[in-house]
């Protein structure tokens, strides 16, 4: 059987003391992978609970959404938590997945 090339995108949440939860996606292009981090990125921050509160310490302001080549992205929150995003390039072969 050929080898297939997936992009695992993954999602981990932290809050002060470590991570707390984990989800991951397998899509069938980094283009998509890229575009769905983006999304879940632009949501996330959409939804930051004090989203009406002045900004006058640039906290927010600070915050990068990720760019069309990225393959890492984070969201910092003031509570200390935060949720990485991370891409990353597999070989799926006979049902089992192998990272370049």
């Amino acid at each position: 059987m050929k080898a297939m090339k997936v992009w695992v995108l993954t999602k981990q949440w932290f809050d002060r003391y470590g991570i707390t939860n984990e989800n991951a996606w397998a899509f069938s292009s980094f283009r998509l992978a890229n575009r769905t981090m983006y999304e879940d990125w632009t949501l996330e921050y959409d939804l930051r609970p004090d989203k009406d509160r002045p900004d006058d310490d640039k906290f927010w302001e600070e915050q990068v959404a990720p760019f069309d080549l990225d393959v890492e992205s984070s969201i910092m929150f003031r509570d200390e938590s935060r949720i990485d995003w991370h891409i990353h390039e597999c070989k799926v072969e006979n049902g089992e997945e192998n990272e370049n």
